[in-house]
């Protein structure tokens, strides 16, 4: 459901009308520059025929005075076209700068709507290619390529209806090789654009492998698998080599054509123009003038042509972005009942006939499950068997397949993910820290703590007994915690127990929370839990079984179900007997 890189058909004036859209708030600037640009392509049409008639009227007759103004007047022009084109490129520059920040946040809004199973199913790498890579091409698109786009299309239509106009017989001649050019352009169009979306889509394979290859690269060496590293890198090196070939060489196959075209454009011209004049139907200036406007006609389809290859190019990253915010989260906020529809006052989260998978499979079947107010809950059971997924499943990182989960007698569907945040706290089994200080990891994403200065956090964690695990940090709230710091594993889950407990959570769940840490820091973690308000809940999963020793209620879970276990003794017996 949420897999990337799904080929599917699209239309080529949706999309563009959709890239449209993008810089609707930056109309008036977009305005102001198009009108630059016509005015910038009424100069291109208009001098050719300006020299033609200085040529017949002034240079042919002797008339040097007149030739110096006309001069003058011709640089005055080209003058204005200079400072028109630095001012399209301009304010064409901030509107495309404009758009990709839009966009970027855009994107970044909708990933932050969308569920763990989108990230599972899509590598990393890929997606920071269409947030770099794809919206930077779409910044090309808008800051400078529609300048060079809109320039060369009025430049085409303007000249080629003031070539008919100058001279009917010749004019068709000169434009005539359009009609056959737009067939090829249209004919291949869609096989173009897969092209292109191919070869932006192996370079987001090769991000990922890099990505993957270097975050991973300790564990190449401890097992001596460079080779194996660099084959998979060369191997997504030489297909994205091979595409993005392909892509250039039918990118530059079009400039040939259009170049091609160009070239007999002008022999014909000159053919027949010559003729003309020897026939006295046309004098030599109009010639002159026929001969630089229908460089100018055919230069910028030229043009239009390399531009195809960036278009398409900018279409395919587009259709990548689009993928992205095309996406609608199955995890949606329901609207909250009226009444609750589980009324045990005791009870926080009640799990019934609760079934999830993945691809048609499932992992857990018929769980029912109730926690209440104050109590220990513990979860325990072989590897792979689905315990972090039960747990997720309560943060709603997850929906069940069928049945429900309620919490606080509501449906969980019906709570936003910062009210489910605010109750709940979820100390994962592999800590997440943000680049920065302990300070502001502690208070990310905890809107009680986000105003208070340092001296007030310190107070904060002393009056909930976490100073002791402070002072295993050297530098204290100064130090460094971020994904590469040198904090060990260990360390790295005291700052995420540390956060977790600073939010005051309902209901605290760990999983696997002491795995890394010490026995006499682990026993510290505990006289931190027991010193916890008298109504908060906690849930544990653990393959330790010490850590599970004052649970109130204990349960197993294997073979997708979960069933409640009398105490200790008989989880013993049963792993005793059992193979895990």
């Amino acid at each position: 459901m949420y897999q990337l890189n799904k080929t599917a058909k699209t239309n080529f004036i949706k999309t563009m009308l959709e890239i449209a859209g993008l810089v609707k708030e930056n109309f008036s600037k977009l305005t102001f520059a198009l009108v630059l640009v016509l005015l910038n392509s009424l100069i291109t049409i208009f001098s050719p025929y300006f020299i033609g008639l200085i040529t017949d009227e002034l240079i042919l007759k002797g008339l040097r005075y007149e030739l110096f103004v006309a001069l003058i007047l011709l640089f005055s022009i080209y003058l204005v076209y200079s400072l028109s084109s630095y001012f399209q490129i301009r304010v064409i520059g901030k509107v495309g700068v404009d758009t990709v920040h839009k966009l970027r946040n855009k994107i970044f809004e909708k990933l932050n709507e969308l569920p763990i199973s989108f990230f599972n199913s899509n590598k990393s790498g890929d997606l920071i290619s269409r947030i770099n890579n794809d919206t930077e091409v779409l910044n090309g698109l808008f800051s400078e390529v529609l300048v060079r786009f809109f320039l060369s299309f009025f430049n085409i239509a303007g000249i080629g209806i003031f070539l008919t106009f100058l001279n009917p017989k010749l004019g068709v001649l000169s434009v005539g090789l359009i009609i056959p050019l737009f067939v090829y352009t249209i004919a291949t169009n869609r096989l173009f654009r897969n092209i292109n979306k191919k070869s932006l889509d192996s370079l987001g394979s090769l991000s990922s492998e890099i990505s993957e290859g270097l975050n991973n690269f300790k564990t190449f060496i401890i097992f001596n698998k460079r080779e194996f590293f660099n084959e998979r890198i060369k191997k997504s090196i030489d297909d994205n080599f091979r595409k993005s070939t392909l892509a250039s060489f039918v990118n530059g196959v079009s400039s040939l054509i259009y170049d091609l075209a160009g070239n007999l454009a002008t022999v014909l011209v000159i053919t027949f123009g010559l003729q003309m004049v020897k026939n006295v139907e046309i004098t030599l200036g109009t010639l002159i003038a026929f001969l630089l406007l229908v460089n100018r006609f055919y230069e910028p389809l030229k043009t239009l042509a390399s531009l195809v290859g960036t278009i398409q190019r900018s279409l395919a990253s587009w259709d990548r972005i689009n993928e992205i915010l095309r996406m609608e989260t199955n995890l949606k906020v329901t609207q909250k009942e009226n009444e609750k529809i589980y009324s045990n006052e005791k009870t926080m989260i009640k799990m019934i006939d609760v079934d999830f998978g993945y691809d048609h499979s499932l992992v857990l079947k018929d769980v029912n499950l109730e926690i209440e107010k104050g109590k220990t809950y513990a979860l325990v059971g072989p590897t792979g068997s689905g315990k972090s997924t039960l747990a997720s499943m309560i943060m709603r990182l997850h929906d069940p397949v069928s049945g429900k989960i309620i919490l606080n007698g509501y449906d969980l569907k019906s709570f936003r993910p910062d009210e489910i945040s605010d109750q709940i706290g979820f100390i994962l089994q592999e800590p997440f820290l943000i680049e920065g200080t302990l300070e502001e990891n502690l208070k990310y994403g905890n809107r009680k703590l986000n105003h208070l200065t340092k001296s007030e956090l310190l107070k904060e964690i002393e009056n909930r007994n976490l100073k002791e695990v402070l002072n295993k940090f050297r530098n204290g709230l100064d130090e460094y915690v971020g994904v590469n710091s040198y904090l060990s594993l260990g360390q790295k889950q005291l700052v995420t127990f540390m956060r977790a407990i600073l939010r005051d959570p309902k209901l605290l769940i760990m999983d696997e929370a002491t795995s890394n840490v010490d026995t006499k820091t682990e026993k510290l973690f505990q006289a931190i839990l027991d010193s916890l308000p008298a109504d908060t809940s906690k849930f544990i999963i653990a393959h330790k079984l010490n850590t599970i020793r004052k649970a109130d209620e204990i349960y197993l879970i294997a073979n997708g179900r979960v069933e409640k276990i009398e105490n200790l003794q008989v989880v013993l017996e049963i792993i005793r007997k059992s193979d895990y």
